[in-house]
């Protein structure tokens, strides 16, 4: 009886280790908050494991250090899928935006779309535009769409495609 209790407190306290390893590892937000689900389900394990080998209901004989691996796998699965999303988001806002000011100011409607990343630091930067006309532009209004996101955005007129209507 003693061993199963050692064996528990000696699992449970390598759970708690591998968490909070797992968790410095997450940034803030959602994944943050799935580190903590899958610690905490992990410390559960680390808990009726030594009952169940006893009456072998399972056999869950997976090393810490796997587990601290799928743990920091999945954590960084979830920090790149967050990232895309995060991505996605800023540059529909900023293309809607673009529209709207286009369509007020100049009278144009169009349909932007940027190609974005966000870098090793977390800034977020466009790399390129795609600029649809719902009608042939002329010169003059390829220019001011041009300018305004220019203006807007910081990227160049060269890194611009513009596609007539």
């Amino acid at each position: 009886m003693t061993a199963t209790i050692g064996g528990i407190i000696v699992a449970v306290t390598a759970a708690a280790i591998a968490s909070s390893i797992a968790s410095s590892f997450a940034g803030v937000g959602a994944l943050r908050e799935i580190t903590r689900i899958a610690g905490s389900l992990l410390i559960i394990l680390a808990l009726i494991t030594p009952f169940a080998k006893k009456g072998n209901l399972f056999d869950f004989n997976i090393p810490t250090t796997q587990m601290r691996k799928q743990i920091e796998g999945a954590a960084k699965t979830g920090a790149e899928k967050e990232e895309k999303l995060v991505n996605s988001t800023v540059a529909t806002k900023i293309s809607q935006y673009i529209e709207e000011k286009a369509k007020s100011t100049y009278g144009i409607d169009l349909n932007v779309s940027f190609e974005s990343v966000i870098d090793k630091d977390g800034v977020f930067a466009i790399r390129s535009a795609e600029i649809k006309y719902d009608k042939k532009p002329t010169m003059d209004q390829i220019k001011k769409v041009g300018a305004l996101i220019e203006k807007e955005c910081g990227l160049k007129f060269e890194l611009q495609e513009h596609k007539g209507g």
